[in-house]
């Protein structure tokens, strides 16, 4: 535990010489920054560490200063140093080194990750499924080769019949009990080679609630239906060359001419956009928050950048294409480029219908490490490294439980909440973004932002992009991370 070594308020406390946490964190320096400023008339917040100390008591060990009997500490303690001077990381983790050695370091700091990963609770209930079909046209030659070799009349007026309902492209229903077989079973498809997609309540008609369909290209990793996954409002796989929405075509797109399909060992052909060329795809609208709760998931992979501003992964917003995304109606998924100083996130924004733009104080960001409204620089120890070229999921819903806010989480696992803890405390003017109905009329944009702003284009992969009515647990986040990467990751 050390007050700051650059003099500032404040202090911060280290594990295994590394730093775990820092008082006051950035969100709360912004906060301060601003009420100094005068912007703001708030309660005072005291910011404690960095002023001088007369403290006459004596230390006590193993126990706090009053001897409260609920307050003894059982276990082994050695080497306590005292010090009239504060200590920087670099002397934190010499002390460390000296004793434990400089592999051990190593391994702490590595495994930061993995620990955050391993306290999260068990949610891989049951067996994730990867699902693939063949083709349309190849199921229709394989039946074609089957009708051609029977000899019996009774299979080949069969074969004839699934031939020709192939062929047609009509609907083919199907029913399927999303409690027990998930939200995609090959039961209830045989005969057909496909498999049975569960549909939205805005298209399931009675009993029958799915449609017998060919898997997305490059197959379809569905979770656990213990995990009571909700049946996305919209789904767009983005493979093999379409932009449209899965199982049923009910939302199109455009793509940017010239935009590239690459081969992956994941996802089969994924779509992989260009910053250099400004690539981008343009969905049509789906409106999936217009009763307040929602959920945006995608897969990425970033190809890195070179400069100092944003890099748009998912932006719907205001038809205004001069309107700031501070406006109403917005939801905002982008990455800070390598120059900048919060390089290294996720960065989100939601508005909903009733966020009126009031100033500074409107501009309400969360980022994927729990900043909040901050740009300072980062090296949070166990943020995901989102720069390493592979895949990750990237998941922005509202909460669960119906209060206001949202969260955004990297590969399954939390990574920041808005509004932050501190925000509860205070009586601000910082509005709480979430929870409220979204009303988006214009189309969602890929790749870049909604105004095609030539500094705001992505550089790397998208695939798997699913829009929920509804909010999402910690459990089902983590569900759909497990389904595709396995439960090693």
């Amino acid at each position: 535990l050390s007050t700051k070594s650059n003099g500032d308020a404040g202090y911060q406390v280290f594990v295994d010489g590394t730093l775990g946490g820092s008082f006051p964190t950035p969100e709360v320096q912004n906060f301060l920054d601003k009420n100094q400023n005068g912007n703001l008339a708030v309660p005072l917040l005291h910011v404690d560490g960095g002023n001088p100390m007369d403290m006459e008591g004596e230390i006590y060990l193993c126990g706090r200063a009053d001897l409260a009997s609920e307050r003894h500490f059982d276990g082994q303690l050695a080497h306590l140093e005292i010090f009239d001077e504060s200590l920087t990381q670099e002397m934190v983790e010499a002390m460390y080194t000296a004793v434990m050695g400089q592999s051990l370091l190593l391994d702490s700091i590595s495994d930061l990750a993995s620990s955050i990963r391993a306290m999260q609770p068990e949610v891989s209930q049951g067996i994730p499924q990867y699902i693939s079909t063949l083709r349309s046209s190849d199921i229709i030659n394989a039946l074609r080769d089957q009708k051609g070799a029977s000899s019996d009349k009774t299979e080949k007026k069969e074969l004839k019949a699934l031939i020709s309902e192939l062929r047609s492209g009509d609907t083919i229903p199907c029913s399927i009990d999303v409690a027990k077989s998930g939200i995609v079973t090959p039961i209830g498809c045989e005969k057909e080679g496909l498999v049975c997609a569960a549909l939205h309540e805005d298209l399931a008609k009675g009993k029958d609630n799915g449609i017998c369909v060919e898997s997305p290209e490059g197959g379809a990793y569905v979770p656990s239906p213990k995990t009571e996954l909700p049946i996305p409002k919209a789904y767009f796989p983005l493979t093999g060359g379409s932009v449209e929405s899965w199982p049923e075509p009910k939302y199109g797109g455009r793509k940017m001419e010239g935009l590239k399909w690459v081969k992956d060992d994941l996802f089969g052909s994924v779509l992989e956009c260009s910053e250099e060329r400004r690539d981008y795809v343009e969905l049509d609208n789906v409106d999936y928050g217009i009763d307040g709760p929602f959920t945006v998931n995608l897969w990425m992979s970033h190809n890195g950048s070179s400069g100092d501003t944003f890099e748009f992964l998912f932006s719907h917003g205001n038809n205004d294409l001069d309107a700031k995304p501070w406006s109403p109606n917005e939801v905002q998924i982008y990455l800070p480029e390598v120059a900048h100083p919060a390089h290294g996130v996720v960065r989100t924004i939601v508005k909903d219908s009733n966020d009126v733009y009031e100033g500074p104080l409107s501009q309400t960001y969360l980022d994927s490490d729990g900043g909040f409204m901050n740009n300072m620089p980062r090296n949070v120890p166990g943020h995901v490294d989102l720069t390493d070229g592979k895949w990750h999921m990237i998941t922005l819903t509202t909460r669960p439980d119906g209060s206001p806010g949202f969260s955004v989480y990297v590969d399954g696992v939390l990574g920041g909440t808005s509004p932050p803890a501190f925000i509860k405390q205070l009586q601000t003017d910082i509005p709480v973004d979430g929870g409220d109905p979204v009303k988006i009329d214009s189309n969602i944009y890929l790749c870049g932002r909604n105004d095609l702003d030539k500094d705001r284009h992505f550089g790397g992969k998208l695939a798997h992009l699913s829009l929920f009515d509804e909010a999402l647990t910690g459990s089902q986040v983590m569900a759909l991370y497990v389904a595709a990467a396995g439960e090693a990751a």
